[in-house]
């Protein structure tokens, strides 16, 4: 399992390189700052075959050049690492958050409460991949979340703004109970993600009158 603990210390070096001076990246930075990362405190679980193994693939391998270490370091350690699929996790059944997110994604957690590599109570690190021409939903939740970016471009809609669309190696930063969502293209959204606190309440839909028309469009690419 070394290579799994060599991708955390490549995702850590990324997340000091890319997001250097980011006020929140700085918060993240320094909860991992206080934990023990080493191999005598990681835990073995049975790695799985990733749902969406062919996006991920396509995602790893279209990864920009500034990110080769970490493409590779992921490819290294995929045979060891185990992939989830939110089914109910963090949404409750009857918040209608959309089949494109229901059958469109999928997650590593390396960090956090349950199943992960290294255990902590109430924080969650790892990597978040979304299916292509898929629509994630405006969604709120307690625990402040952190994204870095690994591909480009997606598009973010952030409360009632416009939707913007933003390159890899962007900080997104949502604070707790701030509307969101994400417009996946033609390419894979894959990033680093995480929850620094409040992780053990779920998801809640904020609804908007045009997803469907954005969910008809993105399926017609």
């Amino acid at each position: 399992m070394q290579a799994v603990r060599a991708l955390l210390h490549e995702i850590i070096g990324t997340l000091r390189d890319l997001s250097d001076g980011h006020q929140h990246a700085a918060e993240v930075l320094s909860i991992l700052g206080r934990m023990d990362l080493s191999a005598a405190n990681q835990h073995h679980w049975t790695p799985s075959e990733p749902v969406h193994a062919c996006e991920l693939q396509r995602a790893i391998g279209e990864m920009p050049q500034n990110l080769s270490r970490l493409a590779d370091g992921l490819q290294i350690a995929l045979p060891q690492l185990q992939w989830r699929v939110d089914r109910g996790v963090y949404y409750d059944v009857t918040e209608d958050i959309g089949n494109d997110y229901r059958t469109g994604n999928m997650h590593c957690e390396l960090i956090g409460p349950n199943g992960s590599t290294f255990h902590h109570d109430d924080f969650t690190l790892g990597l978040f991949l979304l299916t292509p021409n898929i629509l994630y939903r405006d969604h709120v939740h307690q625990a402040p979340e952190f994204y870095l970016t690994l591909m480009e471009p997606t598009g973010w809609r952030f409360g009632d703004r416009d939707w913007q669309d933003v390159p890899s190696g962007t900080v997104i930063w949502n604070a707790p109970e701030t509307s969101h969502a994400i417009r996946v293209y033609d390419t894979p959204f894959l990033s680093i993600y995480s929850w620094t606190r409040d992780i053990h309440t779920k998801c809640r839909v904020v609804p908007r009158g045009d997803w469907r028309e954005i969910e008809t469009e993105l399926s017609a690419n």
